[in-house]
């Protein structure tokens, strides 16, 4: 099984369970933001109030009938009686019944926005997989990846001195996936002692967290006010062989620390280089579109073959590699066009990501598409488009989106509270869509404390930007909210007609 491409929270949330940490958490939503979650209807006041006249106009008509029934009984004469009494209990009784489903329909999306508004990600399994492989025993079984990086990836932590280590790779390189499913594993089978944390907006106080949570750590007022440094010396004496700290996703450390904890964590990386403690590694996680920011806050450069790793995208023989083993059974031209298509999509030529193969990949196996298609493109566009086609979010989703990408096409962050406000939809509302862009591996919470949201990469804002210009175009979805007034027109001009043919 291939390596998942997706660098998101669910391996480090694992991981935190294991190890008891409580990592920050989405702000909760109460029963009121719930409560606040509206039904999509389009024209209701119209729609319902056409409704109710040709509900009336039923009853009248039906009242007609009783009349006529009663006359044939009697055996009276019905040489006057009206005969346009089929086209008046038809059309009316069709236009109270569309608008009964309309409605029943928006209430049955908005009990499933509610849900989801208070779902978080669902767990993936399979060859092509959007969300991340974890720690268990089973994905460890599974994984593997073709161009080897997790091997070399391991022999370099065994191997360097440097302080601190920098893993990076693009957004969707598996960065994550590559630590949590077999190197970090594979140093404790070692002998090593692993810690993982997640820098936030304060990397020191994750550590001492996490440090925390170690057997040999002493649980005492005196500890807590020790300083870092001090308690790093304790954990590593008691380590073994060596003591590892992993803090995952640093850009967000970058991004949005404050100014005066981004240098004292660079104060503590000066110490622990000026001074070394024996047996102790720290290794920063951060996408490479932010280790330009390490020079900002005082860090030291990375160098290549030293305290610098950079995991690449797959070349043209390990992505073949990788989609032959995928079980696709695809023919070698279809394949090859496949490929092409998929490395222009990421804009680099002979090189393509992980997760556009896994995106494309798990489009083509869980038959998200109407037809076998050999363009990367196409296939990407069709996910999203069916992801945020779920009828509970559709009507919703491209308001979110629009405000998640910039004129350029590139990702923005966005917070809950902006969204909110420059939507116009409920806090639920807003929650709800994102929540399920999360679960297909379309966007991120980028600051779960504050709520900020971000798009998972740049071609996926590329092609959610194609996706708006269409759907504005795309008005005959609503034009089913609109049945009762027009089914009411309908009648009333037959109505009309069969009047004057009197």
């Amino acid at each position: 099984m291939e390596i998942n491409a997706h660098d998101d929270a669910g391996a480090v949330n694992n991981m935190a369970e294991a190890l008891g940490i409580e990592l920050p958490k989405l702000p909760a939503l109460n029963e009121e933001d719930l409560k606040a979650v509206r039904s999509f209807l389009p024209g209701k006041l119209l729609s319902r109030t056409a409704a109710l006249f040709a509900l009336a106009v039923l009853v009248l008509d039906l009242a007609g009938l009783v009349d006529q029934g009663v006359r044939r009984l009697l055996d009276a004469d019905l040489s006057s009686t009206p005969s346009h009494y089929g086209l008046l209990f038809g059309l009316p009784l069709l236009a109270v019944a569309s608008q009964l489903v309309i409605e029943l329909r928006a209430e049955r999306s908005r009990r499933t926005l509610q849900r989801l508004a208070v779902q978080t990600g669902v767990e993936q399994s399979g060859y092509f997989r959007i969300g991340p492989y974890l720690t268990t025993a089973e994905d460890r079984t599974k994984f593997d990846r073709a161009d080897r990086a997790h091997e070399r990836v391991l022999s370099w932590i065994e191997h360097s001195a440097g302080m601190p280590l920098y893993l990076t790779g693009d957004s969707g390189s598996g960065k994550s996936s590559l630590l949590n499913a077999f190197v970090l594993p594979t140093l404790r089978d070692r002998g090593w002692i692993v810690i993982q944390a997640r820098a936030w907006q304060d990397p020191e106080t994750a550590l001492r967290n996490a440090l925390s949570q170690l057997p040999s750590a002493r649980r005492s007022r005196q500890a807590e006010s020790q300083e870092l440094r001090h308690l790093l010396t304790t954990a590593t004496r008691a380590a073994g062989i060596r003591l590892l700290l992993v803090l995952d996703q640093f850009e967000e450390f970058l991004i949005l620390g404050q100014h005066e904890t981004q240098q004292k964590f660079a104060s503590l990386i000066t110490s622990l280089r000026t001074t070394p403690i024996q047996a102790l590694s720290l290794l920063l996680v951060l996408r490479s579109d932010y280790q330009t920011l390490l020079d900002d806050i005082g860090l030291p450069p990375p160098w290549h073959g030293d305290n610098f790793y950079q995991i690449g995208r797959f070349a043209m023989a390990a992505a073949t590699n990788f989609m032959t083993r995928s079980g696709l059974n695809l023919q070698a031209d279809m394949l090859d066009h496949l490929l092409n298509s998929a490395t222009e999509l990421d804009e680099t030529p002979g090189l393509v990501r992980p997760i556009t193969l896994n995106v494309i990949g798990y489009v083509l196996a869980t038959g998200k598409t109407l037809a076998m298609s050999a363009d990367a493109g196409q296939l990407v566009r069709r996910y999203i488009e069916l992801t945020v086609g779920q009828p509970a979010i559709r009507d919703f989703a491209p308001r979110v989106l629009e405000r998640l990408v910039t004129e350029q096409g590139t990702k923005q962050p966005r917070s809950e509270q902006e969204l909110t406000a420059s939507t116009g939809l409920r806090r639920a509302e807003v929650r709800a869509v994102l929540n399920v862009l999360s679960q297909a591996a379309l966007a991120r919470p980028l600051d779960a404390v504050n709520g900020v949201w971000e798009l998972s990469h740049d071609f996926i804002a590329r092609a959610v930007t194609r996706f708006l210009g269409r759907a504005r175009h795309e008005l005959l979805q609503r034009s089913a909210f609109y049945a009762s007034p027009v089914l009411l027109l309908v009648m009333l001009l037959g109505c009309l007609g069969a009047l004057q043919s009197l």
